[in-house]
C-alpha cells in the first residue's frame, strides 16, 4: 500500500515500528482506516499527536454568495453573449481578479524556481538557451491557462514544449489514425497561444503511441510505477501520463524528444471547479430542489478533493519522474485552493448549462478574459478519452490485466 497523505508522521530511528502521526485534520472515521490498515501490513503501533487543521485544509469555509451563476445563467443567449454579459458582473469580475493573482503567483513560482540547463545541457558549461518547462497539452481550458501564464515569466529567449499525447485509433478497415479529440483540440488552442503570446517559440509536439508500444511498456515497465494502483483508470492515467512526460514525438515533422526538466500539468483544476461528468451528474440527476441539488454537489466536489493525492497525484508524480522531470500543478497550491474551496459551488459551475461551458465555468471565463476565447468553449473530455487510450464502454473501476 502507499503511506497514506493524512499528515506528518514522526520516526524514532531507535524504535522504527513506533511511529507518532501529526494529521492535517481532527482524527476521523477514514482516518483511523487508513492507520488500521497500515498498521496491519507494516506491523507499526502509530500514536496521534495534535492535528494541524492548516487553513488551506479547512472544511469550513463561509463561501460569500455575491454572485450565482444559477440565477444569472436562466438567461437565454449564446455563449459569447453570455461571457461578455458575465464578465460585466462587478462581484465576479473581483473574484477573477483575485483568481488571476494567485494563478499567476503560483505558475510564477513553479516556472521561475527550476534548473537553469536543460537535460541536455546539464555537464555543459555554456548558458542553456533550451526548453526547460514542458506543459502536457490536451488543449483544454486548465492547460492552456497554464501555458498562457507561463509565457509571462519564462525567459523569452526560452521556447515552451507543449506535449500531446495521442494513442493509436485502428479504424473499421485497419487503417491508423491520431487525430484523436485531444489533438483536434490541441491545434485549435496552439493557434490561440500563438496570436495571443506571438513572439514565444511554442514546440508542439506531437507524442503517437502504438497498441503494441502501450501493451509492451504497460506490461513490462509502467504497471511498476502505478503499483499499488490496479484499475483501468489508472492504468489509462499513469500511461498517458508516462508517454507524454517522456516527450518523444514529433515537431515540426522532425523527430524530437522534450530537454525540460519540469512538467506543468493541470491536475486539480477539474476537482476543484465542478469539470467532472459526475459533477454534473450529483446537480443534474438528485431529486430535490436546486438548493438540494447545489449541496448534492458540494458533497461530491468535497469527496473529490479529499482523495485527490491517494487517487491521483502520487500515481501521476511516479510515472512523470521514471522520466527525470518534476511534476509540478500550479491548481493545487494552498493559498489558491483555500481561496476556490470558500465559493459555494453554484459560484463554480452552473450545470443548467451545456456541457463545454457550464462545467468549470468559472475557469472557463478566466480563460475567456485573458484571451482564449475559443479554447473557453472546448468540451471537457477526460485524458483517457481524449487520448483514445480507454474507452467509454470500459468500467474505469474494473482491475486492470497488467496491474
Amino acid at each position: 500500500m502507499e503511506l497514506p497523505p493524512l499528515g506528518l508522521f514522526k520516526i524514532n530511528i531507535f524504535c522504527p515500528f513506533a511511529w507518532q502521526l501529526y494529521p492535517w485534520n481532527q482524527i476521523c472515521g477514514t482516518i483511523s482506516n487508513e492507520i488500521e490498515s497500515l498498521t496491519n501490513v507494516l506491523g507499526l503501533s502509530v500514536s496521534f499527536g495534535e492535528h494541524m487543521k492548516p487553513n488551506w485544509m479547512r472544511t469550513d469555509l463561509k463561501s460569500q454568495e455575491l454572485f450565482n451563476f444559477y440565477e444569472i445563467c436562466k438567461m437565454d443567449m449564446s455563449c459569447s453573449g453570455l461571457f461578455e454579459s458575465l464578465l460585466r458582473n462587478s462581484n465576479l469580475m473581483s473574484a477573477l481578479n483575485e483568481f488571476s493573482n494567485l494563478i499567476e503567483r503560483s505558475v510564477k513560482d513553479r516556472v521561475l524556481y527550476t534548473p537553469p540547463r536543460c537535460k541536455n545541457c546539464l555537464h555543459g558549461n555554456n548558458d542553456c538557451s533550451h526548453t526547460k518547462i514542458a506543459v502536457l497539452f490536451s488543449g483544454g481550458i486548465d492547460c492552456s491557462i497554464l501555458a498562457a501564464i507561463s509565457n509571462k515569466y519564462i525567459p523569452a529567449r526560452d521556447p515552451i514544449d507543449l506535449i500531446n499525447v495521442a494513442f493509436q485509433k485502428v479504424g473499421v478497415f485497419g487503417e491508423t489514425s491520431w487525430d484523436v479529440p485531444d489533438r483536434i483540440s490541441a491545434k485549435t488552442s496552439l493557434v490561440e497561444l500563438q496570436k495571443l503570446c506571438p513572439q514565444r517559440r511554442w514546440n508542439y509536439v506531437e507524442v503517437n503511441v502504438s497498441r503494441e508500444e502501450l501493451r509492451s511498456y504497460l506490461q513490462n515497465h509502467i504497471k511498476h510505477l502505478i503499483y499499488p494502483l490496479n484499475t483501468i483508470l489508472d492504468e489509462s492515467l499513469g500511461s498517458a501520463f508516462w508517454f507524454a512526460s517522456r516527450g518523444k514525438g514529433k515537431c515540426l515533422g522532425r523527430e524530437y524528444t522534450s530537454p525540460a526538466r519540469v512538467v506543468i500539468v493541470g491536475s486539480g483544476a477539474d476537482e476543484l471547479f465542478g469539470g467532472y461528468m459526475r459533477h454534473r451528474n450529483a446537480f443534474r440527476r438528485y431529486e430535490g430542489n436546486e438548493t438540494e441539488k447545489i449541496a448534492n454537489l458540494q458533497k461530491e466536489l468535497t469527496k473529490d478533493w479529499s482523495r485527490i493525492s491517494t487517487r491521483n497525484l502520487s500515481r501521476d508524480d511516479r510515472v512523470v519522474a521514471d522520466n527525470g522531470k518534476t511534476l509540478r500543478a500550479p491548481f493545487i497550491e494552498e493559498n489558491l485552493v483555500h481561496f476556490v474551496r470558500s465559493f459555494s459551488p453554484s459560484q463554480l459551475c452552473c450545470f443548467l448549462l451545456r456541457a463545454g461551458i457550464g462545467d468549470k465555468l468559472f475557469l472557463r471565463l478566466y480563460g475567456y478574459h485573458i484571451g482564449l476565447k475559443e479554447v473557453a468553449i472546448l468540451p471537457k473530455r477526460a485524458i483517457q478519452f481524449g487520448s483514445k487510450i480507454a474507452n467509454k464502454k470500459q468500467n474505469a473501476a474494473d482491475r486492470s490485466l497488467y496491474l
